[in-house]
């Protein structure tokens, strides 16, 4: 895997990692892989497969509602 971006302004208070697995791309398309930062807590997997054109979007929603959850003391989102 290789890291490509560390998006820090998609979501405040949360860094997003997007990291290529070039084992698993194609010629047509990219395997991504997201993992998140939201509020100190590290780790989350957001998303893992191929690139589409929303994907930016989906995975920013993600993180906004773990974040939400986090901030309404949900401790179930450190166990899923």
């Amino acid at each position: 895997m290789k890291i490509i971006a560390r998006h820090k302004r998609w979501v405040a208070d949360c860094m997003i990692t997007e990291m290529v697995d070039e084992k698993k791309s194609t010629d047509d398309c990219s395997y991504r892989v997201f993992t998140a930062t939201i509020l100190g807590w590290r780790k989350f997997k957001i998303y893992s497969g191929f690139c589409h054109e929303k994907l930016g979007e989906e995975v920013q929603a993600k993180v906004r509602a773990l974040k939400k959850r986090i901030e309404e003391n949900d401790e179930t989102v450190f166990t899923e």
